[in-house]
């Protein structure tokens, strides 16, 4: 019997995501460390490139696997969150498709697609079950990546080495308690709108190529342009809370700075680096993000294929998704 369709849909798009992130990975710790880096010491503007970011974490610790620290809990916080939000998604996406097909109102090429405005409130809902559920994770991950020897010192372990992931979740309860693993969930419940917007763009693109060549496969190559454009289009609107949710987590008890809260953050950032600060990394994170996203999506695609194809014994229909 075939798994669920809900099951393969959530499952590919969560392979597609950790293999995106692993390789992206190192773009997306510099940019962290950009974006917990305070920029106006003595009055001036101190703002780092990519390369000299990464080139200092390298010096600091010691080998290019500093770009990597903290993806142990990342691919874990992944896995968790594309899981869970691909099964949202895609569940709500079948109740829709299902419902409109039944009043008689689609069209010949339309079967799996949504409109923009279905996609971004039902994207809307998935995203902030999402940050609510994974927040932990993130901030742990967080912590890992932005530690250094300045500004926000590394939590050491025992053997004096950089903690692992179970002694970085230990500082972050020792520190803010129970609550302290929800830090930056205000921000990012307000990013929910990135994956909202991201997938809103990623499927009037996907809805547009049906209705044009009237087929119900997209070219690899087609959807990754697609996912590319869906995430350059969030990450513009979004960014300037990416770096305050980030300023949020990475903190501790014995970092430079101190807020209390999402409001407090966004004024003191304003007020002592200056406007700039909101947007540092963004150059990174657009690179990152935009690749990361389009690779998704395209191994997300494939992957549910070829999936489907071979539990239906190499037939090239793709089924249509819980239809009683």
């Amino acid at each position: 019997m075939p798994l669920p369709a809900l099951l393969i849909e959530a499952a590919s798009g969560a392979v597609g995501a950790m293999f995106a992130l692993t390789v992206s990975y190192p773009l997306m710790t510099v940019n962290t460390r950009q974006q917990t880096t305070q920029h106006r010491k003595d009055g001036e503007p101190t703002f780092a490139g990519p390369l000299d970011t990464a080139l200092e974490i390298i010096a600091e610790e010691g080998s290019v696997l500093g770009l990597f620290k903290g993806l142990q809990a990342s691919l874990i916080g992944t896995g968790v969150s594309q899981l869970l939000y691909f099964c949202v998604y895609a569940a709500m996406r079948t109740a829709v498709i299902k419902r409109r097909s039944k009043t008689g109102k689609i069209r010949k090429g339309e079967e799996r697609s949504l409109s923009g405005l279905e996609g971004l409130a039902i994207a809307s809902l998935s995203g902030a079950i999402n940050v609510v559920v994974t927040s932990p994770i993130w901030v742990v991950a967080t912590r890992m990546q932005a530690c250094r020897k300045s500004e926000i010192p590394c939590i050491e372990s025992a053997s004096g080495k950089h903690a692992g992931l179970l002694e970085t979740c230990m500082a972050v309860y020792k520190d803010y308690g129970v609550m302290g693993y929800w830090k930056g969930v205000l921000p990012s419940l307000a990013m929910v709108s990135n994956p909202a917007i991201q997938y809103m763009i990623y499927e009037w693109c996907r809805t547009y190529h049906l209705k044009v060549t009237r087929s119900s496969h997209i070219p690899p190559v087609r959807t990754f342009m697609m996912g590319a454009a869906g995430k350059l289009g969030a990450t513009l609107v979004t960014y300037p809370m990416l770096m305050i949710k980030s300023r949020l987590q990475a903190q501790s008890t014995t970092t430079e700075y101190q807020y209390n809260g999402l409001f407090d953050a966004i004024y003191r950032v304003y007020q002592a680096e200056g406007i700039g600060s909101f947007y540092e990394g963004m150059r990174t994170k657009m690179v990152q993000s935009v690749f990361a996203s389009a690779l998704m999506f395209t191994l997300k695609e494939e992957i549910d294929r070829a999936v489907r194809k071979a539990l239906q014994g190499g037939s090239s229909k793709k089924p249509k998704v819980a239809t009683s």
